[in-house]
């Protein structure tokens, strides 16, 4: 099979077909998906702990938190520039499990809220302000 997606997530299917269908231009019968279920054996934590080291997951969200609590540089272009790239990252280390996989309170949903929050709070600002370095001489 040449490409395989792999998701913890089975309640996103419907996305999955739309991607299938209207992304790549395939979808059943040229596109498989399938949806499986934990059935027992170790506890799930064990396994959820073995396939990803969520601690360090949490130390990553616990820094962007710090980090960008405050109020960030004075320059609002580099204030949205350093919360965008800082925050890049995490699609890409964060394996999107759902909720009952994870340790409560999961730190990923108060740093996801603060991105939002942070990048609709600055994202005007950093506009004018590109805006005003184009239009300089």
């Amino acid at each position: 099979m040449p490409g395989v997606w792999l998701s913890p997530r089975s309640d996103r299917g419907d996305e999955v077909r739309r991607i299938l269908t209207e992304v790549i231009g395939a979808g059943p019968p040229d596109g498989y998906l399938f949806t499986a279920e934990y059935q027992g054996g170790s506890s799930l934590a064990a396994m959820v702990g073995n396939a990803w080291d969520l601690d360090e997951l949490t130390r990553e969200y616990d820094e962007f938190t710090a980090a960008f609590s405050g109020q960030g540089s004075t320059d609002p272009l580099v204030r949205v520039i350093d919360l965008v790239h800082a925050w890049r990252r995490f699609p890409w280390i964060d394996p999107g499990l759902p909720a009952q996989a994870l340790p409560a309170p999961w730190p990923g949903t108060a740093a996801a809220a603060l991105f939002a929050r942070r990048h609709a709070g600055w994202a005007g600002e950093a506009r004018a302000e590109w805006k005003r370095l184009q239009a300089a001489p």
